[in-house]
């Protein structure tokens, strides 16, 4: 996984004292190494290894999550779909999208 030059910190103090991070990924390890690193900043993570179940996480969590993090590339659904669905859920949702392959084309509607 790359490097992140997202200050999660100001992203989070600006969305009215949520402090959950929502983690979709179906990599155990990205999910693994992820998680113990927020955790360790002090936020508290909310772990999906696949789309639909993230979907579930956001509609169970919504108050509490500040921000998303999106694998692209999911088994069940492309992450395309969730992220769709996610701005459809809400409209100002924070996205971080991210994945490990390199052939994954994306594009921003």
């Amino acid at each position: 996984m790359g490097r992140l030059n997202v200050n999660i910190s100001k992203v989070l103090a600006t969305q009215g004292g949520k402090q959950a991070v929502l983690l979709i990924d179906d990599s155990a390890i990205a999910r693994k190494t992820l998680s113990r690193t927020l955790e360790y900043y002090g936020f508290e993570v909310f772990a999906a290894d696949a789309g639909i179940a993230g979907l579930q996480l956001f509609l169970e969590k919504q108050r509490e999550i500040a921000i998303v993090i999106l694998d692209m590339v999911l088994e069940d659904v492309p992450g395309e779909a969730i992220l769709a669905k996610l701005q459809k859920l809400d409209p100002e949702v924070k996205v971080i999208v991210c994945t490990e392959s390199a052939s994954t084309e994306f594009k921003q509607t």
